[in-house]
């Protein structure tokens, strides 16, 4: 699979980080969504419980030795924007952000330094986050970033990481929610979109990634399918991933608003049920 780019239009420094990205991303470490989680390792599960202290020692001389998940991982604990949960046109959502369970620092340069370390290291998903940082400190999206961001999850994309997927429409479609703001065609684009993306994360859930788990429920909340959304918040919650649990109380009290308790009881019982099945 080759993508055609054209690097001598760019800056020296972006050409030199792209050479490396897309050498690095033909390693076999980069190969599945296993390498790319490392979901059962554990700093990785300290890091999804919120345990961010007891994680920092492992991870630290991980990134360090220059391992590209850890970086990735160091950078999203630093990561102050990552901790926000984004409800699209919605105001006023509550809870409205992820704490660790332990004080940790954040950092703005800590985890742009280590994200930079991670693209260099060939992680997929770093310059999107990196982009998402940028974004999220109420800057503008440079372009050159925006564009690294495309080319570096387009490879995985293609592969059918659905977690790629997710990243890539939401970076690059005019709308990524059904919202009353925008129009009948966007909202009816952002819906074919999201319904593609959902068959692909239901997929690796049902292999077991909690990643997708977790973005299955952003993607049903954008759909304003409450009772999707929280069920599978719950499923990745129930995994030991933490955030899924601040959405889960966020989504709650649109269930509550619209009284769908029996239908979310309903989806909680049906994504239990297809988990268990395998």
């Amino acid at each position: 699979m080759k993508i055609k780019i054209r690097l001598s239009t760019m800056p020296y420094r972006l050409s030199t980080i792209l050479l490396l990205v897309f050498y690095t991303l033909g390693f076999k470490s980069f190969e599945t969504w296993q390498d790319i989680d490392k979901q059962d390792s554990t700093y990785i599960k300290l890091f999804y419980e919120g345990k961010y202290q007891k994680a920092l020692p492992q991870i630290k001389r991980l990134a360090k030795n220059g391992d590209a998940v850890a970086q990735y991982t160091l950078a999203k604990m630093y990561d102050r924007g990552r901790h926000w949960i984004s409800c699209r046109a919605y105001r006023n959502c509550y809870p409205n952000n992820f704490k660790p369970e332990d004080d940790f620092d954040f950092s703005k340069s800590k985890a742009k330094l280590w994200y930079k370390k991670a693209i260099s290291n060939g992680h997929p998903y770093a310059a999107y986050m990196l982009t998402e940082h940028i974004v999220k400190d109420r800057n503008p999206m440079p372009e050159k970033n925006k564009k690294l961001s495309i080319e570096t999850l387009l490879p995985r994309v293609k592969a059918g990481d659905a977690v790629a997927t997710y990243m890539y429409y939401e970076l690059t479609s005019y709308t990524f929610a059904i919202t009353p703001q925008t129009s009948d065609t966007s909202n009816q684009k952002a819906r074919e979109n999201l319904e593609m993306i959902i068959e692909i994360l239901l997929k690796e859930a049902q292999q077991g990634r909690v990643l997708a788990m977790h973005y299955l429920g952003k993607a049903y909340f954008h759909l304003l399918d409450y009772p999707k959304s929280f069920a599978w918040f719950t499923a990745a919650s129930q995994r030991g991933f933490s955030p899924s649990g601040v959405h889960q109380l966020m989504v709650l009290k649109f269930i509550e608003k619209e009284d769908q308790e029996s239908e979310t009881a309903k989806e909680i019982y049906k994504v239990r049920t297809m988990l268990e099945s395998g």
